[in-house]
């Protein structure tokens, strides 16, 4: 019987967790505890809280990282604590909950020991009086969900066969394929062989993905399938094990060299998707190619091995950042489990709190945690074979002058969360190292010796206070790609050697507050594409070549338009408002500089103000926030429009693949030239509430495909026309995938009779996988003609409280796997009978 998430549902959909405060989801690994979690994370029922915390707890209990976790969510949205005294985190945490509704999911708990989880139990209720906690625990084992939840645990039992085939018809695209009669008399066998796992089935369709019939007859048949050993038989999740291995298999032996290595990070830990991609090139595990950097190809890799579920984007908070280089990954325990098995004896992991065994120096990979032994015992793991090392959590250890001294082969370093004194002499005669992360030094100095590592390709230095000069020699190291500086706050110039690291793409130095000018070499790192000067006074000159400049929080930067002008790959820029133009002096430079900006291809110009600024107030606007404070300033001061800024600077942007445009509320018309931007895939318009439209607007956007028009239309129904011209834009735009027109057609829609004329239009988009109508009120129905998106994943009709009916031809979407309903009390029987499995249902893997 497949899984109902309609089942924790009440009957207008929203989720019930009663008046309690705790609630468990319940089954064994794979089973889809995850993804449930995810789903009510996300659920508008929640929308309205103050905050949201994720923590993933997995087989180590510790209590100090859950609630350390759950105060950075809550308190600190880019920087974590680490506070160590419980008392001290007791009181943090209850003064954060005062007063406040939050929900707290604590991922995959395997604790059993009462006396911890009532420690745990106490300290989520710490909140007073008016504070609301609700708390979703998701775990392996019954008892433990006896223990912890306040009410019935809701347990997730294995998907049937037909939805397994149907998550597999997904990832695999089996509709699409000319063959596919030949495969349906085989269809239950493989989809029997996930053993109602969705990881499974997830990463048995992608597996099989553009695959010959002779491939899937071969998989179907395949040995593997009858090698369980005894041990693994013993496991509840033994049923998942091939299809994950034989998928594993069937990867190129570059892509199972990165895999296999993901397994040196902790079972449920973030992996920062850079790093990642940065050791990997050290390790050599990238194929070589005359056409594609290594860089390029890692990046291929993780969407490889994301589309497997191998790898999985983090509910972390530092995703929800706008630097993707700040993404974040993790691996399903599962998943963890198998790259272990993987990588077998080539990997050791040592931590203190636990016994270890070192067995045959045969390992090559080491992961070292809370280790508070001597340096010299410390040094005696370490052989000559080791490639890669990670130290961390070991504030305890000093590391001698010879610590590293036996690693001659070490590639890759990393010396995170250890607070180190200085960087050891014997870091210097690792000839091979290619990868340095080592933040928080204490030393004030970086010696000259930082020369003699040719290879290094990565530095990471970061909030290393006492640093206040970098050696003359680090000129020398033409191997270097990334140098990471943020926060050596003590730094007051650089060598003017600087300008020979010829080969650097990254460079932050963003929080160097004393670093109050550049040498003109920097001018000569033509490889450089991101720059992070946030919080330094003097912009670089001649760096020709960068996509991504943050000058974020510059506040003795007063005009950068000279210097933008030339920066014509720059595609990701972010600024504060007084490194822009004087709009009193010339109101139309800023649309002259951006104009130049011909490859930009990111663009967030939102708006985050409610009120009408004064010029004096601007110095703290973020650039998200730049376009429509100027808008609005130009408009109280100086008499110039938002249109004028606009034509000019969109105009010629025709690299531009990214436009947020959300929030600017004195936008009245779009630039006649917008169509030129043929290359948009994302345009955000949400909230511009003044925005009219005509059909010329869009025309030429056909790469489109996420468009958001969402709380845009504020007018009366007896004034709609700011929807002027919408059904002819929305039919023109094919290739459109996300469509989100949140409470945008209310009030067109209070003219009932006219509902289905203006969205009927949608049924048209073929290609149409989310669509989001949620929140408009007088929507009564929708048209048949919907049947005919086959692809739709996701449906969200949340909050439109006159729909009555959904249209008979939705079950004729196979595809369509998640049907929000939330407020929609008529349409109960409707999704009964049109959609039994929808109520919403679960598909996707944990």
């Amino acid at each position: 019987m497949g899984c109902k998430i309609g089942d924790l549902w009440g009957k207008d959909g929203e989720v019930d967790l009663g008046a309690a405060s705790r609630f468990d989801d319940i089954g064994i690994g794979g089973i889809g505890k995850t993804t449930l979690a995810h789903m009510v994370f996300d659920d508008s029922h929640f929308t309205n809280n103050d905050c949201h915390a994720w923590v993933h707890v997995s087989q180590t209990f510790d209590l100090d990282k859950i609630v350390n976790t759950t105060i950075s969510h809550v308190a600190y949205p880019e920087k974590e604590s680490f506070i160590s005294d419980i008392q001290l985190m007791r009181k943090r945490l209850a003064g954060l909950l005062e007063g406040r509704r939050i929900l707290i999911v604590l991922d995959d708990i395997w604790e059993s020991d009462q006396f911890k989880l009532d420690n745990l139990k106490i300290m989520l209720n710490v909140g007073k009086k008016g504070s609301e906690v609700d708390v979703i625990v998701t775990t392996r084992t019954e008892e433990i969900a006896k223990r912890i939840c306040t009410v019935k645990p809701y347990k997730l039992g294995p998907l049937n066969d037909d939805v397994c085939w149907a998550i597999i018809k997904i990832y695999s695209a089996f509709e699409g394929r000319g063959d596919k009669q030949q495969l349906e008399v085989i269809e239950q066998e493989i989809a029997s062989k996930c053993g109602g796992m969705p990881l499974a089935a997830r990463a048995l369709g992608y597996t099989l993905h553009s695959k010959a019939v002779e491939r899937w007859l071969a998989l179907n048949n395949s040995e593997i399938w009858n090698e369980c050993s005894s041990e693994e038989a013993s496991l509840p999740h033994h049923l998942v094990l091939p299809s994950l291995k034989l998928s594993y298999y069937n990867m190129q032996s570059y892509s199972r060299m990165c895999f296999a290595y993901c397994a040196i990070f902790p079972k449920g830990g973030n992996i920062a998707k850079y790093n990642l991609i940065h050791q990997w090139i050290a390790l050599g595990f990238i194929e070589p190619s005359i056409t594609f950097s290594a860089a390029q190809l890692a990046e291929d890799y993780i969407e490889h091995l994301l589309g497997m579920s191998f790898l999985q984007h983090s509910k972390s908070y530092s995703i929800s950042q706008k630097d993707d280089r700040l993404v974040t990954l993790t691996m399903h325990d599962l998943v963890h489990d198998m790259a272990r098995s993987v990588i077998d004896d080539e990997l050791i992991v040592l931590d203190d709190t636990k016994e270890n065994k070192c067995g045959q120096s045969t390992y090559r990979y080491v992961f070292i945690t809370n280790y508070d032994k001597p340096s010299k015992e410390f040094s005696m793991i370490l052989h000559g074979k080791i490639r890669a090392l990670h130290l961390v959590g070991c504030s305890k250890t000093k590391l001698n002058d010879g610590a590293f001294s036996s690693a001659k082969c070490l590639r890759v370093l990393d010396l995170n969360h250890c607070s180190i004194q200085k960087l050891p002499d014997s870091i210097y005669q690792l000839k091979q190292l290619q990868y340095l992360h080592a933040p928080q030094v204490r030393d004030g100095v970086i010696p000259e010796s930082i020369s003699v590592l040719s290879k290094l390709n990565y530095l990471n230095l970061r909030e290393s206070p006492e640093i206040s000069k970098l050696p003359e020699s680090i000129g020398k190291l033409e191997a270097l790609t990334y140098l990471n500086l943020s926060g050596c706050s003590h730094l007051v110039e650089l060598p003017e050697l600087f300008g020979e690291l010829r080969n650097l793409e990254h460079l932050d130095l963003s929080g160097c507050s004393r670093l109050v000018e550049l040498p003109e070499t920097v001018g000569k790192l033509d490889a450089l594409m991101y720059l992070n000067l946030s919080g330094i006074a003097r912009i670089i000159q001649g760096t020709k070549n960068l996509v991504h400049l943050d000058l974020s929080n510059c506040t003795h930067l007063t005009d950068v338009s000279e210097h933008l002008g030339s920066l014509n790959r720059l595609y990701r820029p972010r600024f504060y408002s007084r490194c822009l133009p004087s709009q009193k002096k010339n109101p139309m430079c800023l649309s002259e500089v951006l104009g130049s900006l011909t490859r930009l291809q990111y663009m967030n110009l939102s708006s985050e103000l409610s009120s009408v600024q004064k010029e004096n107030e601007a110095s703290h606007i973020r650039m998200q926030n730049v376009m429509d404070a100027i808008s609005r300033l130009v408009y109280s001061d100086s008499g110039y429009s938002a249109r004028g800024i606009l034509s000019e600077a969109l105009g010629s942007l025709t690299e531009l693949k990214y436009l947020n445009l959300s929030g600017c509320l004195l936008m009245v018309v779009l630039p006649g030239s917008f169509g030129n931007l043929e290359n948009l895939v994302h345009l955000d318009l949400s909230g511009c509430s003044c925005l009219e439209w005509t059909p010329d607007n869009l025309v030429g956007l056909t790469e489109l495909q996420h468009l958001n028009l969402s709380h845009y239309c504020t007018g009366t129904p007896d004034h709609p026309c700011h929807l002027r011209g919408l059904q002819d834009i929305l039919i023109s735009l094919t290739e459109l995938r996300y469509l989100y027109l949140v409470q945008c057609l209310t009030p067109v829609f209070s003219y009932l009779a006219d509902s289905l004329r203006y969205i009927e239009c949608i049924s048209a988009h073929s290609n149409l996988e989310h669509l989001d109508l949620s929140g408009n009120l007088y929507l009564s129905c929708l048209p048949e003609s919907f049947g005919s998106l086959k692809k739709l994943h996701t449906l969200n009709l949340s909050n439109c409280c006159h729909l009555k009916s959904l249209p008979e031809s939705l079950c004729e979407i196979d595809c369509l796997k998640l049907l929000y309903v939330t407020g929609c009390r008529g349409i109960g029987n409707t999704v009964a009978r049109v959609r039994p499995e929808l109520s919403p249902s679960l598909a996707n893997p944990a």
